[in-house]
């Protein structure tokens, strides 16, 4: 009895002394700046072992709590917001070289998910993944990918306003050479290819769109362009800024600018394939039917009209470059002539054809053995206003 009270007092006596001191396990000289110093050549120290479930569960852990989770097989400690993990080291997941850092793992890299079917794998709501330039402290831009949408958006943060360029498969430093860019296919064979659309119509499909859908938007297919205004066919303009368009190689067809289409052709001058003016004329009303909208009419007297062609000048100094072709479209045959004036008119004259019959008396039996009819025909014109076509040709 005597021996087990001695121990009590020197179990006691040795913890008082060692609330102010430290304590050594292992070693009789613990260091001072800690309050358990364990020491051994031999053995390690075991921390309390628990599953994911069992260490979840523990209620109000304080922070800087540490144990070890049998379910992960490693460390975990209480941090102030959450359990972290530390990470297994032995497992050379991480790795240095100089002042670079890398993964060194065979398999795939996860961030949000555990199981990444990926070389690195982005597992988060709108995942991210965003670049800075540090010279100018400026965000240069991201990839951005959701349920529906994958994004590469070239930005500038730093300066408002300002957007960024995307360049694709450039020549700049350090690379050389630069090569194709695919859409719909893996083995490009030129700058840009795109293939698996559909054919462009104009309720929308193609290739390639530009412009947006429900405005005006050009489509393109493998072999056609479609102009359309949200789901309707459109104009298609080209060369609307100037310049000539041609068509084909150099002996081809050539729309001048300046509305002139003519063929090319080397051993003689440029003739026009389509008339630069045409239009179908009511000469009782003096109006316009129908035609190309540069030709207006006056009517100066019965059968004579006075035609404007706009945009032409100098019409009657070069007369000599212009064939003009009228045709009466009047239930009878007329007569219909087109000249130029001085003042840069077209002066057009429709006329009807006019025969003034005489009957001529026949012999006298006495003196012709046969009785005869003659019919002597005076022959003028009559004008008469009628309706016509015109075109003008530039030669």
């Amino acid at each position: 009895m005597k021996s087990l009270l001695s121990i009590l007092l020197l179990l006691t006596l040795t913890f008082r002394e060692s609330v102010a001191q430290s304590v050594g396990v292992g070693t009789t000289t613990p260091n001072n700046s800690a309050m358990l110093d364990v020491q051994s050549n031999a053995k390690g120290m075991l921390i309390p072992r628990m599953t994911t479930a069992q260490r979840t569960a523990i209620s109000s852990p304080a922070t800087g709590l540490m144990i070890f989770d049998n379910t992960t097989g490693s460390f975990w400690f209480k941090s102030a917001g959450n359990w972290v993990e530390l990470v297994d080291t032995l497992n050379n997941v991480w790795k240095e070289n100089g002042a670079d850092a890398y993964v060194g793992v065979s398999g795939n890299v996860g961030i949000g998910t555990n199981a990444p079917g990926y070389n690195l794998h982005i597992n988060r709501p709108h995942a991210r993944l965003g670049f800075t330039d540090a010279n100018d402290n400026m965000f240069s831009g991201y990839l951005e990918a959701n349920s529906k949408d994958f994004n590469i958006n070239a930005s500038r943060v730093a300066l408002a306003g300002t957007p960024g360029n995307l360049t694709l498969q450039t020549n700049s430093a350090p690379f050389v050479l630069a090569g194709n860019v695919g859409i719909g296919t893996l083995t490009p064979t030129v700058k840009l290819q795109i293939e698996g659309g559909t054919g462009a119509a104009a309720t929308g499909g193609g290739y390639l769109q530009l412009g947006a859908s429900n405005t005006i938007n050009i489509g393109f297919d493998n072999n056609e362009i479609q102009a359309r205004n949200n789901g309707a066919v459109s104009k298609l303009f080209m060369q609307t800024s100037g310049g000539d368009l041609q068509i084909g190689g150099a002996n081809n067809v050539i729309i001048k600018d300046g509305y002139q289409v003519y063929r090319n052709r080397p051993l003689s001058s440029n003739a026009d394939l389509l008339p630069i003016a045409y239009a179908n004329m009511d000469g009782l009303n003096a109006s316009v039917l129908s035609g190309t909208g540069n030709l207006s009419i006056q009517r100066v007297d019965v059968g004579e009209y006075r035609l404007v062609l706009l945009g032409e000048s100098n019409l009657y100094q070069n007369r000599n470059l212009y064939t003009i072709v009228v045709a009466s479209n009047d239930v009878i045959p007329l007569l219909v002539s087109a000249t130029i004036n001085s003042d840069n008119s077209i002066n057009v004259l429709t006329a009807e054809p006019w025969l003034e019959w005489q009957n001529v008396p026949s012999c006298s039996s006495v003196v012709c053995p046969r009785t005869f009819n003659y019919i002597e025909s005076i022959f003028h014109n009559k004008s008469r206003d009628a309706f016509f076509s015109i075109m003008v040709f530039k030669m």
